[in-house]
């Protein structure tokens, strides 16, 4: 198993013959252009030709990214199957399914399913919106929480569901409006609660190994980029 970083969500499991690319984002702003990558992801094209499998997590633009989406080459999307969590709302598979991959998948709620002999696996949904993806293969697991907001009890359940995770992948920074510019404890306040939130989910799942993520932007409008801080 092999985990390539490539920018913000954006992250490519190896397993076998299966090279699933998370929440790619690599071009353009999000959020009415109030969010940038930083840094600049990094996606070389060897890794890029051996991607057989693309999951989006959610709806969010720094998730799911349609200039990204929209600017992948045609012959490459023909080979890709694209991955999104069976919704009470089809607009993102109906979306996607206009958008030339060789195949759109609906991932049923914490159903196990096989991408080939040597890799399967199960997302779950969290709340209305948000779901993680487990990746089991080569005796190995990752679990990719990005943006999930989940109750111990429920990260609990699903590490004993799971089995031992070798790989969390888990936000660490804040993604939402916390106060005003001169609201300087309620910005702290807010990343002191996002960095609680990350060290309970890594107790609640006992990974081997943590890769902060989900995080790597800068608030670049000017009206709200004193969030920087």
């Amino acid at each position: 198993m092999r985990v390539t970083f490539v920018g913000h969500a954006s992250v490519i499991c190896e397993v076998g013959d299966v090279s699933l690319w998370s929440d790619p984002w690599l071009k353009g702003e999000a959020f009415n252009e109030s969010w940038a990558l930083y840094p600049q992801p990094i996606l070389r094209d060897e890794d890029f030709a051996r991607i057989t499998h693309v999951w989006i997590s959610h709806e969010h633009p720094d998730h799911l990214s349609i200039p990204t989406i929209k600017a992948l080459p045609a012959e490459r999307k023909a080979r890709i199957v694209a991955l999104f969590q069976k919704h009470y709302d089809a607009e993102v598979i109906d979306w996607l399914r206009t958008q030339g991959f060789k195949e759109v998948r609906e991932l049923a709620h914490a159903v196990w399913i096989e991408l080939s002999s040597r890799c399967r696996i199960a997302c779950y949904q969290v709340g209305h919106m948000d779901s993680a993806l487990a990746i089991k293969g080569e005796g190995r697991t990752i679990l990719n929480l990005n943006d999930c907001d989940t109750p111990a009890v429920t990260l609990r359940r699903l590490a004993r569901k799971m089995g031992h995770t070798d790989l969390l992948l888990d936000e660490f920074s804040v993604a939402v409006w916390c106060g005003n510019p001169e609201d300087v404890q309620r910005r702290r306040t807010a990343a002191r609660r996002i960095l609680d939130k990350f060290v309970r989910d890594v107790e609640c799942i006992n990974p081997d190994y943590v890769l902060p993520f989900a995080s790597f932007v800068r608030f670049s409008h000017e009206e709200n980029s004193y969030i920087n801080s």
